[in-house]
């Protein structure tokens, strides 16, 4: 059980790790400085003009840049290929007029950014590279990268500015008073939305209705941990899942995404784990805030009613998703891949324990807003100098045309992103990409159409080389729905590609509500974090984790909040606040 949930968190991982893959570049030595880090364009002979501006246009003579290359330990090339020659670095030469070299290659996961920052320090700049958000802002602030601004408005590609457009908080954060230091890969900024879930059948045999407030909330927890939902004559049932990790930053993510209790503080307009502005629109850590309290007598008392298991302190997520799967838990607070695992493993043996996904509720007036961490890791940048920042921007269409581009043909699908049967994940070779923030959202708009009127037209190319054709992908998902709303039938995953994807009320369906009526609480803090909060993290943490548990279980008493409050300040927590601010404000 446990082995799934780790795999969906992977998949995320990996998302990200690739961001990191398609990192960077090094110093080209034979490269002289250009007349300041505002230069878009230094002009070669016969070689292309800003005048032209061809998002594709082709180098004459070719150009040299050179690069560091953050490369996963289990990245595999295919027929041959290397890391020095493989089809993106053919791609850049034959298409663009690149030639790129990578000067060194560092394992993504543990080696790339203290390698980097051996070559920053020693003052060796690659023309091209990535970096962490700490790293850019060291950077940015002594002037070592070049100003971007006019090489986007020039050379971006139509396609790389409608997704940088489809979330401008991120490609906005990449700006230093006014120049773009930084592209943003971007990510999708709604995606780790926690919902309530719960078991369809379970309130249906006991006559309730969907919880529109915390307190309809915690009256469906009630009924399902007393009222015997399992009709065994026993009082061995729990309103509501919850981990012994219930909040993501105890795992070292914001989000865990299973049985956590974010969602439930941030009914109560409490924000755990992650940074928001005040009202005087300073950041502060949401963990510590007085919202907090309120959720925490709330919860205290449905633990000491028995809606939540007594034994949840030492139960991870696997153990939880069993207690799941043996019937005995009818709700639990998560993202939108939970109807996949833990909840299909229930139709197995089950086929009536149907779990459906409803928004976030509020205790008062005021909407719940799901909180969200912050969605991007780092940028690409430029060298100050680097003698033709432009390529950086092309080498970025390149990616989008090949990788990211809904209307890519599958050839080049299959050429440029990864092999048919996934051995091979081709977009890691690459130096610069990017992803397409609303790609979930357009996904789940073909596809709940498509169901609706039994017709694949919305899953055809709308431009591009296959103009007219079904999307095989969108099919497969479409035709998966289709398996189970025609037929019931819920193997091979039918019912949760369902669920999550194409339902009017599923998990996408959710995060398109959230979306439309911004109704999101995106952390305000990007990148890795401060000097003293890297530092003291852990042990801040752990001390967050002890206090809150032991106050929800009644071991401590609720005000013994307020002591961990005044703990948290003076162990790092006020010079992490202060450095956080600084960050935020330069």
């Amino acid at each position: 059980m446990w082995g799934l949930f780790v795999k969906r968190n992977i998949v995320a991982l990996l998302s990200v790790v690739l961001i990191v893959s398609l990192a960077a570049c090094t110093k080209n030595t034979n490269n002289t400085a250009t007349s300041g880090a505002g230069s878009s364009v230094v002009e070669t002979p016969d070689s292309e003009s800003a005048s032209s501006a061809d998002p594709f246009g082709k180098y004459s003579p070719p150009i040299e840049v050179t690069g560091f290359k953050a490369i996963g330990i289990s990245t595999k090339f295919e027929n041959g290929e290397t890391i020095d020659d493989n089809r993106w670095m053919k791609a850049y030469e034959d298409e663009l007029g690149i030639k790129l070299k990578w000067t060194w290659a560092a394992d993504e996961a543990t080696q790339y950014y203290n390698k980097l920052n051996v070559s920053i320090a020693s003052g060796e700049y690659a023309d091209f590279f990535f970096v962490n958000s700490k790293q850019f802002k060291m950077l940015a602030n002594d002037g070592q990268l070049a100003d971007l601004t006019d090489a986007y408005e020039n050379y971006a590609s139509p396609l790389v500015k409608k997704y940088m457009n489809a979330f401008p908080q991120g490609f906005e954060s990449g700006k230093l008073d006014g120049k773009l230091l930084g592209l943003s890969p971007q990510g999708d900024y709604a995606g780790q939305s926690l919902m309530i879930w719960i078991r369809q059948d379970w309130m249906q045999k006991l006559g309730l209705q969907p919880p529109k407030t915390m307190d309809d909330f915690v009256k469906i927890a009630d009924a399902f941990a007393k009222q015997d939902p399992d009709n065994n004559g026993k009082n061995d049932t729990y309103g509501l899942a919850v981990t012994n990790a219930f909040f993501g930053g105890f795992q070292g993510d914001y989000l865990m995404g299973f049985a956590s209790l974010e969602g439930f503080f941030n009914g109560y307009h409490a924000y755990p784990s992650i940074w928001i502005k005040d009202d005087s629109g300073k950041l502060v850590y949401g963990s510590v805030q007085p919202q907090m309290k309120d959720a925490l007598k709330k919860l205290q008392e449905m633990f000491k009613a028995g809606l939540i298991d007594k034994e949840f302190g030492v139960k991870d997520p696997g153990k939880v998703a069993e207690d799941i799967n043996k019937n005995k838990i009818g709700m639990s607070i998560g993202m939108e891949w939970n109807t996949g695992w833990p909840f299909d493993e229930m139709l197995k043996t089950n086929p009536e324990a149907i779990w459906k996904p409803y928004p976030l509720v509020s205790v008062d007036d005021q909407p719940a807003l799901a909180e969200n961490p912050w969605p991007i890791s780092g940028y690409m940048v430029a060298s100050k100098d680097s003698k033709n920042p432009e390529a950086l921007i092309k080498m970025l269409n390149l990616y989008v045309k090949y990788v990211v581009d809904e209307n890519r043909s599958k050839e080049d699908s299959n050429k440029f992103e990864k092999s048919q049967d996934g051995s091979y994940l081709y977009s890691s070779y690459a130096l610069a990409g990017m992803q397409n923030p609303d790609l979930a959202m357009n996904d789940f708009y073909k596809l709940n159409t498509a169901l609706k009127n039994k017709s694949d037209a919305t899953l055809r190319y709308t431009d591009g080389p296959l103009k007219g054709e079904v999307n095989s992908l969108l099919e497969s998902i479409y035709n998966q729905g289709l398996a189970y709303v025609e037929k019931g039938d819920v193997s091979n995953g039918n019912h949760s590609v369902y669920i999550q994807k194409m339902a009017d009320d599923g998990s996408y369906a959710i995060l398109k509500h959230y979306r439309d009526n911004n109704l999101l609480m995106i952390n305000q803090m990007p990148g890795v974090g401060t000097d003293t909060l890297v530092q003291k993290k852990s042990t801040l943490l752990k001390l967050e984790q002890e206090v809150l548990t032991k106050i929800i279980m009644g071991v401590s008493p609720l005000d013994d909040f307020d002591k961990f409050v005044a703990d948290w300040k003076k162990l790092g927590g006020d010079q992490i606040t202060k450095e956080v601010n600084d960050t935020y404000n330069n």
